[in-house]
């Protein structure tokens, strides 16, 4: 399993790959010019995104599970579209936004976003964040490699 988002021309000898924190204000600063070159070249280069939640930025691993699990159901292009609800929403989940959130209020926010134009339902959400089901251990472990492999490139 390639531990990334994909996008573009998977056979392209061209592959760009790029780290992004979803709770992180320079991802989201950069968004529109990144959303911009992905579009203009899908049809020659392949792009792998790869999630690095920051851990200055409290929810980003929320972030990022939850993208996964977006991707787990329902593919690249669901997450992608995850990934854009997120950035235009991100400032309610930015660590002052959410300093007076439990867990679960936070979960509920993202899963608010994940069920937004994905496919996926509340019941695959809810699922996909509980280890104790195969997919969501499956997604738990994702998400957490994925942390792991940007960390050490």
């Amino acid at each position: 399993m390639d531990y990334s988002f994909n996008a573009g021309q998977a056979s392209s000898p061209i592959n760009v790959e790029l780290n992004i924190d979803l709770g992180c204000s320079a991802t989201k600063d950069s968004w529109e010019t990144l959303s911009a070159v992905v579009h203009k070249y899908s049809d020659s280069v392949k792009f792998n995104i790869r999630i690095m939640p920051l851990p200055y930025h409290q929810q980003s691993f929320l972030l990022s599970k939850a993208a996964t699990t977006v991707y787990y159901y329902n593919g690249d292009r669901s997450a992608f579209n995850f990934m854009n609800t997120v950035i235009s929403n991100q400032a309610e989940i930015y660590n002052s936004a959410t300093a007076d959130m439990t867990q679960h209020q936070v979960e509920k926010l993202i899963m608010k976003w994940a069920v937004n134009g994905t496919g996926l339902t509340e019941t695959e959400f809810i699922e996909g964040f509980d280890r104790n089901t195969e997919s969501g251990n499956t997604i738990e472990m994702f998400t957490r490699y994925e942390w792991k492999y940007v960390g050490r490139v």
